[in-house]
């Protein structure tokens, strides 16, 4: 591709996935006040976030596998479509148990873009240029986040939580009207070699399973659980803090989440700051695991303390876990384009990510109210100590494999 071909599939990929986080995050922006509208427990209005959590991360390995089989247009289109459905039929249900079994099988729809986005610009752009193009997409999705916190309230302020949905519809259609017809002619499968060069090597046709083994991804895999549950598990959650600590009212709880994306967006310039110094996904991430620890515990420390500073840390602890996402999420999946295994690296770790959303979403809920939030902010702080350790470990594995030394 030249530059401007390059630009303009990088713009529909940051469009697909802007369209994405605006259809996935915005039940956990209007939460809290769906919770105090409608009367019901934080653990039952959870259910649906932890529901749409299992069919994401379950959708992940499904279609993480499928994405380097079948075409990433195809794939990408049906996701918008069924997740901008499920949007509409949120804006327009009456009953909210409908609702919340629903929005469970939103995740599987989700599940369909993350794959074949990282798999069209890996094989269009190559590995470096890649990366580059996802660090794009990734703070496409945080000004989504951004908008989502902070038009949320003003939807709630002249219409109702409702309005959210029927929005993020909207904006999702779109998404798809603009996608389908302009990548009619990029590429959806691995370039054939030419008749010049050589066959690919047998290492290409390595299974999955020795993959992981060789890349030493199972340290990995638990550190991305940790990141799951504090990625997803905050930013669910924020809201419904910043209004039962400090007393805050629902629709400025909900703005002042909007502080979140902005330090995900600055965590993830450090992220790429940082990995372009030292050239290694894990060793960004343990830095960045060692920041979110000292964020959670000065939180714990000085709990409840000025409403100011408490919001910026849990915004900072949050936020730092995007820039690991990024690197052991977003980053790593590139390395194994030459083995043909993009879309199903990017899926299977994916999917881990979600199975700490999950149990945090629901967890986090229920440890609150059983505790209260100064003993779920010494969790954190388990969590974080944890993830930094997991993260360490992976470092000599992880590097001799991506530097050809590892035996596959």
């Amino acid at each position: 591709m030249d530059k401007k071909q390059a630009a303009k599939l990088t713009a529909l990929c940051c469009l697909v996935y802007f369209a994405s986080y605006i259809t996935r995050l915005d039940y956990a922006a209007v939460l809290v006040e769906i919770v105090q509208d409608l009367q019901i427990a934080k653990t039952t209005a959870s259910i649906a976030v932890t529901g749409s959590f299992i069919t994401y991360g379950a959708g992940m390995l499904i279609f993480g596998v499928l994405g380097d089989r079948i075409t990433p247009r195809a794939m990408i289109t049906i996701g918008l479509i069924g997740t901008s459905a499920i949007n509409l039929c949120m804006g327009l249900l009456p009953n909210i148990y409908v609702m919340i079994a629903i929005w469970c099988f939103n995740g599987f729809f989700q599940a369909m873009l993350w794959p074949p986005v990282t798999r069209t610009l890996t094989e269009n752009l190559g590995e470096s240029a890649a990366r580059e193009a996802i660090a794009k997409v990734i703070q496409a999705a945080q000004i989504a986040t951004l908008g989502i916190y902070i038009l949320s309230p003003l939807a709630i302020r002249l219409a109702s939580w409702r309005a959210v949905f029927l929005g993020a519809a909207v904006i999702g259609f779109v998404a798809v009207a603009l996608w389908y017809p302009s990548t009619a002619n990029i590429r959806q499968s691995r370039p054939a070699p030419a008749q010049d060069q050589p066959q690919a090597p047998a290492v290409e046709r390595a299974p999955v399973g020795r993959l992981v083994m060789a890349a030493g991804l199972i340290p990995m895999m638990i550190a991305i659980v940790l990141m799951g549950m504090l990625r997803d598990g905050l930013q669910t959650w924020m809201p419904t803090y910043v209004c039962e600590v400090f007393g805050l009212s629902t629709e400025t709880s909900i703005l002042l989440t909007s502080l979140l994306p902005v330090l995900s967006m600055l965590a993830i310039a450090v992220s790429t700051r940082l990995f372009r110094t030292n050239g290694d996904e894990t060793v960004t991430a343990s830095i960045l695991f060692g920041l979110s620890t000292v964020c959670a515990a000065v939180m714990a420390v000085i709990f409840p303390g000025p409403a100011t500073l408490g919001v910026l840390l849990f915004a900072l602890l949050a936020g730092s876990m995007h820039g690991v996402n990024q690197m052991i999420i977003c980053f790593t999946p590139t390395r194994f384009e030459a083995y043909g295994r993009v879309s199903t690296f990017s899926g299977l770790l994916n999917c881990f990510v979600y199975v700490g959303a999950a149990i945090s979403t629901y967890g986090f809920a229920g440890f609150s109210e059983a505790f209260g939030w100064r003993s779920t902010m010494v969790l954190w702080t388990v969590l974080a100590v944890l993830g930094t350790a997991f993260c360490l470990i992976c470092i000599p594995k992880w590097r001799a494999f991506y530097q050809g030394k590892a035996k596959v």
